[in-house]
């Protein structure tokens, strides 16, 4: 009797002091900190250069020259998305010089979606523009780089001239199918460029894409004095003066 009376008490404080240690670290637990969920990288996109097709022959010289201007205006929009990265132009013929890709190498489109991937895009844009007659077509497809699927297809159509009034809409659906809004502009209404400021502009990325940057940096700056608000001349100069110092 007297040895089950010495063991009540023991098994009391021992099951008491497990009870407290176990309440104890309940407490301490609910007192930890939550922590902080890790910030979410943002959507990266490259935009290729829009591939021309025009169904009169004598209309393709013409075309050719709007087609990449149109596709930097593209980028100029998307720059203003919140919380998109915009891998620029630059940044793809950069990967190009340094994997050695030639430009007959691009005409597949896994291979771009390839080159996509080098520069760290998690999704492309790829745009046709057509033209029949004086009425012309952008179409474009948003493609992930991963899975090569296409999440998202838009459309714009009109004059060639008047293409360039229709990329801020362009922009924004690109945007919203990746989970971003295009920021207010302060100035209001994007600026059109007309069809001569857009040959002129093309005209300087063909210099670019020569690495001739002197005279692209030239023709960047000549292009400002007639088209001050031409703002994708102005985002390129300091890029063409970046390149002619490192020649």
């Amino acid at each position: 009797m007297k040895t089950h009376g010495t063991r009540r008490p023991f098994l009391g404080l021992l099951l008491g002091g497990l009870l407290a240690t176990g309440l104890a670290g309940r407490a301490v637990q609910a007192q930890a900190p939550a922590q902080e969920p890790k910030p979410v990288a943002p959507a990266s996109v490259a935009v290729w250069d829009f591939e021309h097709h025009a169904v009169d022959a004598a209309q393709a010289p013409a075309l050719a020259h709007v087609s990449r201007a149109l596709s930097e205006l593209l980028i100029e929009q998307l720059l203003g998305a919140v919380g998109l990265r915009v891998l620029e132009r630059g940044q793809l013929r950069a990967i190009l010089d340094e994997q050695k890709i030639g430009a007959s190498e691009l005409v597949d489109e896994d291979a771009r979606l390839r080159l996509g991937r080098l520069a760290g895009a998690q999704h492309m844009v790829f745009g046709n523009l057509l033209q029949i007659g004086t009425l012309a077509r952008i179409d474009v497809r948003l493609v992930s780089v991963a899975s090569t699927q296409v999440l998202a297809a838009q459309e714009i159509s009109g004059s060639v001239q008047d293409l360039g009034a229709g990329l801020p809409d362009l922009a924004a659906a690109l945007a919203a199918s990746l989970g971003s809004t295009l920021a207010a502009r302060t100035g209001g209404q994007s600026h059109v460029a007309s069809s001569a400021t857009l040959a002129r502009f093309d005209a300087a990325l063909a210099l670019m894409d020569q690495k001739d940057y002197g005279a692209a940096l030239q023709a960047l700056q000549a292009l400002l004095q007639t088209d001050p608000d031409f703002a994708p001349a102005a985002r390129h100069i300091p890029i063409a003066l970046e390149k002619l110092a490192r020649q």
